[in-house]
């Protein structure tokens, strides 16, 4: 559970680059902003309780996590 929260931990300041440099504007970077918080926050959970439950909620936020950046892409190109 470790390698997982410094996987969170480094994909923030990375999502942010793209905003960063000017490709994408603010509505990506406060998505990015919002989403990489997210998973952070289930990664400290889950290093916190190891449980099972913790583990399979980290799952799916990680499921849901690309698919919410795209999504923060489109609207920001738009």
């Amino acid at each position: 559970s470790v390698q997982i929260l410094i996987y969170c931990v480094g994909l923030i300041p990375l999502s942010l680059l793209l905003t960063l440099s000017g490709v994408l504007g603010w509505v990506y970077g406060a998505g990015a902003l919002i989403t990489g918080g997210a998973y952070l926050y289930y990664g400290i959970e889950l290093q916190r309780t190891r449980a099972n439950s913790s583990a399979r909620r980290m799952f799916f936020v990680s499921l849901l996590y690309l698919p919410a950046l795209l999504a923060f892409m489109l609207v920001d190109k738009l």
